[in-house]
Order: C-alpha cells, then structure tokens, then sequence
C-alpha cells in the first residue's frame, strides 16, 4: 500500500512512497510511450504501419506528438527512479494518459482512426488505472520533519 505524507520542504504537497508495482507500472507505461513516440514520429515505419498510422502526416505534426511523447516518456522513467513520488506528477500522468485515450476513443467513434490504431493506444487506459490507484492512497500523516531519514525508514508512526 502506497504511504503519503506533506511536507514542510515542500510546502502543501504530498508524497506517495514508490512501490514495487507503481515503479513497474512507470517503467511499462515509459517503455510504452517511448514506443509510441517512434511510431508517431516515423508513421511510415515497421512501428507505424504496424498501428496502421498515416504516413502522409506533415513534419510538424509527427515532431510535435513525438516530442510530448518524449517528455511524457522520460518523466514516467525519470519518476520511475524515485523512492517517493509528488502525488500532482502522478496525477498529471493520470490525466495525460486518460485525454489520450479519450481523444483516441472520439476518433475512432468518428471513424477518423482504424481499430488496430485504437486498439494499441487502448494501453493508455490501463495505464491511467495503474496510476490512479496510486492516488487512492490515504493521506495518513503529516510528518512535521520533512522528507528526511526519519520518514523514509517510517519513523515516528
């Protein structure tokens, strides 16, 4: 179970504790949109062809998806790599993942997108399921100390 506490180094924000799943889940969903990144970036690729992606996208368009792509993915990594997590981080990923999917999902209802195209973004949910059951953790203690020996190793309970 997933521990939050606040902080006074960081004033009115809290923290989750990274667990084995939450760290498996942001390494999963980084891999994940790394991939998409290649895919949207290079349409005309193995990776593109094989998410049905039209190739004929202007230059623009396929750098800037690949770029948020980028950054997304190297957050989730970079968070992944944490001992604790800020809870508005997680958050921001939740949210991300699931406009993704719902943007996605209007496509595809418009027949602007193949079912293959949905069908591997459909990642994206299951993502935002992962993260968002990081964020039902209780908001148990205020630890006055801060993010400090003490509240790593529980101290104070």
């Amino acid at each position: 179970m997933s521990e939050v506490m606040s902080t006074n180094r960081f004033p009115g924000s809290l923290l989750i504790r990274q667990t084995p799943s939450m760290r498996l889940g942001l390494i999963a969903s980084a891999v994940f949109t790394l991939s998409g990144a290649v895919m949207f970036g290079w349409p005309s690729s193995f990776a593109g062809r094989i998410a049905a992606l039209p190739a004929g996208v202007p230059a623009i368009y396929r750098y800037l998806a690949a770029l948020f792509m980028l950054l997304f993915g190297g957050a989730y990594a970079w968070l992944a790599m944490q001992p604790w997590l800020a809870r508005a981080f997680v958050v921001f990923g939740t949210l991300g993942k699931l406009a993704a999917f719902a943007g996605m999902t209007a496509l595809w209802l418009g027949s602007q997108i193949e079912a293959r195209t949905y069908f591997m973004v459909s990642g994206d949910l299951v993502f935002a399921a992962w993260f968002a059951m990081a964020l039902r953790a209780p908001a148990s203690r205020a630890m006055a100390g801060g993010v400090g020996q003490g509240a790593i190793h529980g101290a104070g309970e």
